[in-house]
């Protein structure tokens, strides 16, 4: 079992007022602030449309609170659980314009962070329980701290942090260190015992010439960088217990279960958080209207006509009419200026025919059989 990392809402509250600043500028959302009533109210959730480790829960429901703290977000599921496909994740109340205003934000957070546990539930199951899947620093810039909690919530476990909380001497430092002379890994650690002597210290090597140097400076880890793995199985022997493996490097998914076999203690891969796939979610809006009876002087529409529940695909930006029926044959006809003008200038309008009218995109209209 993993440890969860936990979130920084100092900085993810950063994240997401810059996310919200980049998206809605000086004007806000002019689309939905133009179309859709200010007082109008819905029901949204957010689906699963693909198989998932579900991860940023907490902050969809912070942004949309950001948007508007009257939005009422109910989470059916919790970061780190795995959802099928069509698994419905949350449910969300509140004002449409706001639903809509902090959907495609929230959608970007939560379907790279679940992209991010997917993988990492991915790598870990591969390599079986003898072996910790790591992840590395090779993060989005500002990102860090979400990426590295939905790596945790994953179920792999997270390397250092920052530079800040663990001496690990490179390839670049050697090289360097290799300027004053023989013996660079050892001075290296030596050096970093007496500068910082609280903190644990890891060496990477790249070949099995350089290990029993870091065997002798007594480095806590030991990094085999792009090592074979018949070499990282004779580090292993060599080595004997005496220093933690880490295995890296040209780490895919099919060579995870062959380096687990090899002994060492830690796998670690950038593709954790740089190479990760979004994962498919989305957030569908449904606005629940009862259909008035029917008043005279016009056609006509019963309830066994309409059907109540008028559903916005919003992802894909257009909206069905879910067998809305008993549709005058001059709506067709005349299109949305025709409704338009009906509807709008008709006091006796009902509710739903309204709400339609903020939709501006048709797909599909079906009357019922024998309309």
């Amino acid at each position: 079992m993993s440890i969860i990392h936990p979130i920084d809402w100092k900085r993810v509250d950063i994240l997401i007022d810059l996310a919200l600043e980049e998206d809605l500028g000086e004007n806000g959302d002019i689309t939905t602030n133009s179309v859709i009533p200010a007082d109008l109210q819905a029901k949204a959730v957010l689906l699963a449309k693909q198989d998932l480790v579900c991860a940023g829960m907490p902050v969809a429901e912070r942004l949309f609170k950001r948007i508007d703290p009257g939005i009422r977000f109910k989470s059916l599921i919790n970061d780190g659980d795995f959802c099928t496909k069509g698994t419905i994740m949350a449910e969300m109340y509140g004002s449409a314009r706001a639903l809509l205003t902090g959907e495609r934000t929230a959608l970007n957070f939560i379907q790279r962070l679940s992209g991010s546990a997917t993988m990492a539930h991915k790598y870990q199951s591969l390599a079986g329980d003898k072996v910790k899947i790591l992840d590395t620093r090779k993060t989005t810039p500002g990102w860090r701290n979400l990426e590295k909690y939905a790596v945790s919530v994953g179920g792999a476990s997270n390397h250092r942090i920052g530079l800040f909380d663990r001496v690990m001497i490179k390839d670049n430092h050697r090289e360097l260190a290799g300027l004053e002379g023989t013996g660079g890994i050892l001075r290296s650690v030596e050096r970093a015992r007496k500068t910082f002597p609280g903190f644990e210290v890891e060496v990477e090597i790249d070949s099995l010439a350089e290990l029993q140097e870091a065997l002798e400076s007594k480095a806590e880890y030991i990094l085999l960088d792009n090592m074979s793995n018949e070499d990282m199985a004779e580090a292993v022997r060599i080595t004997a217990g005496r220093a933690k493996l880490e295995a890296s490097g040209n780490v895919t998914e099919t060579r995870v279960p062959s380096i687990a076999e090899t002994g060492v203690d830690f796998i670690s891969s950038g593709a954790l958080t740089h190479s990760v796939k979004s994962a498919d979610i989305s957030l569908d809006i449904i606005l629940e209207y009862t259909a008035p009876p029917p008043h005279s002087g016009r056609s006509p529409v019963t309830n066994r006509h309409m059907k109540k529940v008028l559903t916005l695909r919003l992802q894909r930006q257009d909206i069905f009419l879910c067998q809305a029926g008993g549709l005058p044959a001059w709506i067709a006809r005349f299109g949305v200026a025709g409704l338009y003008f009906f509807f709008m200038t008709n006091p006796s309008a009902s509710s739903l025919w309204r709400a339609i009218l903020v939709s501006m995109t048709f797909t599909r209209i079906s009357p019922p059989n024998g309309a």
